[in-house]
């Protein structure tokens, strides 16, 4: 019993030595003692995810998910665990596979921003609108000061159609950064969508100020002023676009359409 005793008193000093040294930035030498304690207590499901945490501080996503992975099989319901799992098979780019151990995290602890935001990012490249927004409604809540969960948050909610909601959260996020590069345009999708085509059309060309070469932009202020029947205006945008893409078959059609009109 006294021997067991000591045995978990020398891990307990390696953890905290390797703890002192990773706050000083010295990770091979924490990792080394984290090691050491893990001889002495491979039960540890600490010492387990502390080193997974070290190991992708380094950039070692697959030493961080082997780690994470031993100490979800002592404990399935380690937030940490799940979320370090996700973020290492992120790194590794196997971003599908990421997905459900980010959600689990999230799951268990959903009062972590962090976990919230990560789980958000993985499921924007998936297209899972749904958890997107989901993710970002709690990191807001988390963290109301957070300008860019609030602009992903809008954007999510207008890909929803949720644009009175997106039009809410929006404001949060200008009242934060007036100054967002994409607020304008965001802006002017919710307006044109809420009924407000004017307001829309001059958030539209703020934007193409700044972003003289967003096409996509252009094409929807141009077809947003042929629906208001501002046909001049249109095949001005129309010609741009020809300029710049003369063999683009859908600008020839839209400038040559909007001739017509004319």
């Amino acid at each position: 019993s006294s021997n067991v005793e000591r045995t978990r008193e020398e891990a307990l000093r390696r953890y905290v030595q390797g703890r002192w040294l990773e706050q000083n930035g010295q990770t091979d030498e924490a990792l080394a003692e984290y090691y050491r304690a893990l001889t002495l207590d491979p039960g540890s499901r600490t010492l387990l995810v502390r080193i997974a945490e070290a190991a992708a501080h380094k950039g070692e996503p697959q030493r961080s998910l082997e780690f994470a992975e031993r100490a979800l099989a002592l404990d399935s319901s380690d937030a940490r665990a799940h979320w370090l799992k996700g973020a290492a098979l992120f790194q590794m780019e196997r971003v599908s596979d990421a997905l459900a151990p980010l959600q689990a995290a999230f799951d268990a602890d959903s009062g972590n921003a962090e976990y919230a935001r990560t789980l958000a990012r993985v499921a924007e490249i998936l297209d899972r609108v749904d958890l997107v927004d989901r993710a970002y409604q709690r990191a807001v809540w988390l963290d109301p000061e957070d300008t860019e969960s609030w602009f992903q948050l809008a954007a999510a909610q207008a890909r929803l159609g949720e644009f009175g909601a997106a039009d809410s959260s929006l404001a949060e996020s200008l009242d934060l950064n007036p100054i967002r590069p994409g607020a304008m345009f965001l802006k002017g999708w919710i307006r044109e969508s809420l009924g407000h085509p004017d307001e829309a059309i001059e958030l539209y060309r703020q934007h193409l100020r700044v972003h003289t070469n967003d096409f996509t932009t252009r094409r929807r202020l141009m077809g947003l002023l042929a629906e208001q029947r501002r046909f001049a205006e249109a095949y001005a945008l129309a010609s741009q676009l020809v300029a710049a893409r003369p063999r683009d078959p859908d600008a020839l059609q839209s400038q040559a359409d909007l001739a017509y009109e004319l």
